[in-house]
């Protein structure tokens, strides 16, 4: 009489285990990246509303002159833990009663970390 035996082979297993280490090395990939897009997303968002606030700033206290490009804000922002340098640049545009006004946020600890915010203000 034969004997006949269920179960895998060892085959078999191993191509199991092959695809599975396929399977959890790419999902570890794309946590990795989705943690990583997150960070930058924040770190934008702080940026972004701290160059915000230097803009409204500015707008507030309408530190205009004639002389074109100058730094009106040099000065330093705190948003939500994260410590931005603020600088300011102003143009005259080509109609006479308007400036325009970018001012561009750096993260003090990553200089990568750049953005920036244009106005347009009147005289």
């Amino acid at each position: 009489m034969r004997r006949t035996e269920s179960g895998f082979t060892l085959i078999e297993v191993l191509v199991a285990l092959v695809v599975l280490a396929f399977v959890a090395t790419s999902a570890q990939m794309a946590i990795a990246q989705y943690i990583d897009q997150q960070a930058l997303t924040s770190s934008r968002y702080k940026g972004h509303w701290a160059a915000w606030n230097g803009a409204m700033e500015i707008y507030r206290q309408s530190h205009w002159d004639q002389a074109g490009i100058q730094d009106a804000l040099a000065e330093s922002e705190s948003v939500l833990g994260t410590q931005w340098s603020l600088e300011s640049r102003r143009v005259d545009t080509l109609g006479q009663s308007l400036q325009r006004v970018e001012v561009i946020a750096t993260a003090n600890d990553d200089a990568a970390s750049k953005t920036s915010v244009v106005l347009f203000v009147s005289k």
